[in-house]
């Protein structure tokens, strides 16, 4: 019974912090100030709405933007899957990257309303629409109440123009102008420890280091865009480990990880096997003398991309993260791509 309120109480723990650093984290990116200032505003047919795009990060494949959409009341696009952009003779998908969120901007001003989310405009499409830059050209977004359509202007399709150059060559290329790294931060508020040793001190069964009870577990690394190595990063732990009777144990790690792909659905879910050797120190409550010895850990972590910046992550390990030899170490964190 005691076990069975302490797992209980760790998952409403769980729900109640993922859920708390959701509504924060995923607040929208730019104020109206800013996107007024970095955005395109674009003609739309709904008097109600106004529509701004801001142009981001360009692949090989498709060039990622924001679109921010002001209104006198929700179109609410939660379940829109894709837009469309419709030319003179036909028209093509646009597929959204993270589902959108509704907010409220200001009760205050004539357009009360903000609903944002993020768009893939295809190399394709992007050809396209410089070579039929003189005709009539929208972007559609139909949400639950109703439909906005969204003219591209000249400013928009100039800013299109500058993303390709021609050296030369009969077709037209895109210049790939981003970075071929970015940098992650992950916090670990929660720390699930089953030990394999039956001769250790203080996990009998299962023993936590959970946010709040001197547990500062965090990761900094970068990301690469390479096929297998996903990831390289520093980490560092320092985590008071309780049994929840009189025992506790504090253990310190610090080590470089390393991330190798195993499978990546792009924004929507990746599977990465990682491996992490480092310095590990660690006691058996207050009146012991500490131990130091080589931590080494093998991780299979599980992400799930919530907006461009937070992903949620979960991960189950094998290895020497405390006293005993080898412990399994449930975590759950935050992942916050900074750049």
């Amino acid at each position: 019974m005691k076990n069975s309120l302490l797992y209980f109480s760790i998952f409403l723990f769980s729900i109640t912090f993922l859920l708390f650093f959701s509504y924060n984290l995923s607040a929208q990116d730019l104020n109206y100030n800013d996107v007024k200032a970095k955005g395109i505003l674009l003609d739309s047919d709904l008097v109600s709405h106004k529509m701004y795009i801001v142009l981001g990060n360009l692949t090989s494949d498709y060039l990622i933007s924001d679109i921010y959409i002001y209104g006198k009341f929700f179109l609410d696009f939660s379940q829109l899957e894709f837009g469309k952009i419709i030319y003179k003779a036909d028209s093509s998908k646009i597929f959204l990257q993270f589902a959108s969120y509704k907010s409220y901007y200001n009760q205050n001003e004539q357009y009360p309303y903000c609903e944002k989310f993020q768009i893939q405009i295809s190399i394709d499409d992007i050809l396209k629409i410089i070579e039929n830059k003189n005709e009539t050209i929208y972007f559609q977004f139909t949400g639950k109440y109703e439909t906005i359509n969204a003219r591209l202007n000249k400013k928009l399709i100039s800013s299109l123009e500058k993303l390709s150059i021609d050296d030369e060559k009969t077709n037209i290329d895109i210049n790939i102008n981003t970075r071929p790294f970015s940098l992650f931060l992950i916090l670990y508020p929660i720390n699930i420890y089953y030990s394999l040793d039956n001769q250790n001190p203080v996990i009998n069964e299962f023993a936590s280091s959970l946010l709040f009870h001197n547990n500062s577990t965090l990761e900094l690394g970068i990301y690469f865009k390479t096929p297998f190595l996903s990831a390289i990063s520093i980490y560092f732990s320092y985590a008071s480990i309780f049994d929840w009777e009189d025992n506790y144990e504090v253990s310190r790690l610090f080590g470089l990880k390393i991330y190798l792909t195993v499978f990546d659905f792009s924004e929507s879910l990746f599977l990465r096997f990682s491996s992490l050797i480092g310095f590990l120190v660690n006691f058996i409550n207050s009146d012991s003398l500490p131990e130091y010895c080589l931590g080494y850990i093998f991780s299979l972590n599980l992400g799930i991309p919530i907006t461009s910046y937070i992903e949620y992550f979960a991960s189950i390990s094998l290895g020497k993260v405390e006293y005993s030899n080898v412990t399994f170490l449930f975590q759950m964190g935050i992942i916050i791509n900074l750049f």
